[in-house]
C-alpha cells in the first residue's frame, strides 16, 4: 500500500475542530473530511468530504461554498475537486480557516422567515455504518447478543468485559467507514483498515477488529432483525481473520539460548559471572529452564510444550496430540530432550505429591515457587494460561541480557535494524531452522521436517506453511549455498 504506514501526528484538542477521517483511498492513502458540529449543522452547513489542496483543475468556487451553507468562501483557504489530497497536519490547518469562517457564516433564519418558509417532508434518514454499530452496541450492553458456552453448549450473554472490548476495537473501522451506507462497504475496504493497522505496528489491535467486525455483521444480519440489503455483503466481512503477524519469525542465536537457559536454570552463577550483586538475581525456576530446552528441540507450539506429560515421553519417542490441529506427533527422543525431561521431573519431585501429580495427569513443568503447574486453567471460562511462566521468562531474560543485549532488544542488526526481543514462541522458530540447516543437503527434507512440525497429518499445503511462517532464513543458508557452489564448480571443472 502506498501511504498505509504514514504515522499519525496526535493533534491537541482544539487544535483541528471537526477532523475526521474518511475512507482511505485505494493505495491506502488517507483521506481527511471536515465535519461540521451539531450547531454548525443547525445553520445549514455541510460536510466537505474530501479535503484536496491546490492543483487540480477544478479549485473551490463560490457557489460551491455556498452549496456548502457558507455565505462566501473563506479568505486565504483554497480546496479543489480533484486536487492532491491533503495530509494530516495541512488537513488540520484548513479544518481551523473552516471553522473559523464557520463561526460568522451560516446564520440561522429569523423567526419570521423560519414561519414563511415551508416545512420539508420528513425523509427518513439513510442508515450509516455507525447507526449499524450503534445497535449492536446497544443490544450487547442490554445483554441481548449470545454466544454458545464452551462447556455447557448452551447459549449465554456475552460479557460486558467483552462486549467492551468488542466496541474499543470497531473504532478504527468507524473512523474510516463509519458514515458510510453499509451496502456500499466492501471487503477490499475493511482490509484496507486492517492492513493500515497491521502495518503501524498494532497488529494485535488489527486482529482483534476483525473478530469485532465479523461478530457484529453476523449478528446484524442473523438477529437484528434489518433488511439484508441494507448491510454488507457476506464477502464483507466473512473470511476476514488476520493470520499470523508477518515477518513476525525471530531465530535465537546459540548464545541467546545458552544465556536463558542459565538465567532461569542458574540465575545466581549467572549473576556472579557478569559481577553483579547477589540480590539482583531473580529465584532459580528449572522447571522453565528445561522446557525452554524441550521446546527447542520438539518443534512444538508453546501451549503444547507446556502441556506436556509422563505419558508423552513413556517410550525413546514423543508421542503427542497437538492442541491446535488434532495432529500425531511421533519423533525420537534425543539427547538433550531427554535431558530436559529429566530435569523437570527432578524440579517437581520435591514440591509434588504422587496424588497431586495424578490429578493434573502428570504434566511435567511445575512452579516451584508455589507449587502448582505453569499449565493453569481458569475455572470460570475453561481458558489456559501460562501467566506465572511467562514472569519467569521476563525476569530470567532482563538478567540474561546483561550478557546477551540482544535478547532484550537492544542494538542493531547488520542492516541497522533495532534488535526484537526473544519471546519464548520464538522457540518454534529456532527450532524449525535448525531442523531446515541440519537437513539442506540431504533428501527428503521437507518430509522429514513436516513429521517434526505437523505430525502425521501435514500435507504440501503445511509445508509451504512451514516455509512462509516458521523459517527463518539466515546467512547460514547462504554459507552453505556458497559452499555447494564452489564445490560444484570445483568438481565440473569452471575456470572462471
Amino acid at each position: 500500500m502506498h501511504n498505509a504506514a504514514d504515522t499519525m501526528v496526535k493533534l491537541a484538542r482544539g487544535q483541528a475542530p471537526g477532523l475526521a477521517a474518511g475512507r482511505p483511498s485505494k493505495d491506502g492513502t488517507p483521506v481527511w473530511r471536515w465535519t461540521p458540529g451539531a450547531s454548525q449543522r443547525k445553520r445549514g452547513l455541510k460536510a466537505i468530504n474530501q479535503l484536496r489542496g491546490e492543483g487540480g483543475e477544478q479549485p473551490f468556487s463560490n457557489e460551491d461554498w455556498i452549496a456548502k451553507g457558507f455565505t462566501h468562501r473563506p479568505a486565504e483557504l483554497t480546496l479543489s475537486h480533484d486536487g492532491p489530497l491533503l495530509d494530516q497536519l495541512k488537513a488540520a490547518k484548513a479544518c481551523q480557516a473552516i471553522a473559523a469562517a464557520a463561526r460568522g457564516q451560516g446564520a440561522p433564519l429569523t423567526d419570521q422567515a423560519a414561519a414563511d418558509t415551508p416545512t420539508p417532508p420528513r425523509r427518513r434518514p439513510a442508515r450509516t455504518l455507525n447507526d449499524c454499530l450503534d445497535l449492536f452496541e446497544k443490544a450487547g450492553r442490554a445483554g441481548k447478543i449470545l454466544k454458545r458456552d464452551k462447556r455447557t453448549g448452551q447459549r449465554v450473554a456475552v460479557s460486558q468485559k467483552t462486549m467492551s472490548g468488542y466496541i474499543s476495537h470497531l473504532v478504527p473501522i468507524r473512523r474510516a467507514l463509519g458514515m458510510d451506507a453499509p451496502y456500499q462497504i466492501r471487503r477490499g475496504d475493511v482490509v484496507v483498515v486492517l492492513d493500515t493497522l497491521s502495518h503501524e505496528g498494532k497488529h494485535s489491535m488489527a486482529v482483534a477488529a476483525a473478530t469485532a467486525w465479523t461478530r457484529a455483521m453476523n449478528w446484524l444480519a442473523l438477529e437484528a432483525g434489518i433488511n439484508p440489503a441494507l448491510l454488507p455483503p457476506p464477502n464483507a466481512y466473512k473470511g476476514l481473520g488476520m493470520g499470523q503477524k508477518p515477518n513476525r519469525q525471530r531465530l535465537a542465536l546459540p548464545e541467546e539460548a545458552e544465556a536463558m537457559y542459565q538465567a532461569l536454570a542458574e540465575p545466581q552463577r549467572l549473576t556472579l559471572e557478569l559481577g553483579l550483586h547477589p540480590d539482583d538475581a531473580p529465584a532459580a525456576h528449572p522447571s522453565a529452564a528445561a522446557a525452554w530446552r524441550t521446546a527447542l528441540w520438539t518443534a512444538q507450539r508453546g501451549v503444547d510444550t507446556l502441556s506436556f506429560n509422563d505419558h508423552a515421553f513413556r517410550s525413546d519417542r514423543l508421542l503427542w496430540r497437538q492442541s491446535k490441529t488434532g495432529s500425531r506427533i511421533n519423533i525420537p527422543i534425543l539427547d538433550p530432550l531427554r535431558e530436559a525431561v529429566q530435569l523437570a521431573r527432578a524440579a517437581r519431585s520435591g514440591i509434588v505429591s504422587a496424588a497431586e501429580l495424578d490429578r493434573h495427569d502428570g504434566l511435567l513443568f511445575w512452579n516451584n515457587d508455589t507449587g502448582k503447574p505453569y499449565r493453569q486453567v481458569k475455572q470460570k471460562t475453561g481458558e489456559v494460561y501460562y501467566k506465572d511462566f511467562n514472569e519467569h521468562w521476563n525476569a530470567a531474560r532482563k538478567l540474561a541480557g546483561r550478557k546477551v543485549p540482544s535478547l532484550i532488544g537492544e542494538g542493531v542488526d547488520g542492516f541497522g535494524e533495532p534488535n526484537k526481543p526473544l519471546w519464548f514462541l520464538d522457540s518454534r522458530d529456532t527450532a524449525v531452522t535448525r531442523l531446515f540447516e541440519a537437513m539442506a543437503e540431504q533428501d527428503g527434507a521437507l518430509a522429514s521436517i513436516a513429521m517434526w512440525w505437523g505430525g502425521d497429518s501435514a500435507s504440501v499445503e503445511d509445508l509451504l506453511k512451514v516455509l512462509r511462517n516458521y523459517l527463518v532464513l539466515n546467512p547460514s543458508f547462504a554459507d552453505k549455498a556458497g559452499t555447494a557452489l564452489s564445490d560444484h564448480a570445483n568438481k565440473l571443472g569452471f575456470a572462471i
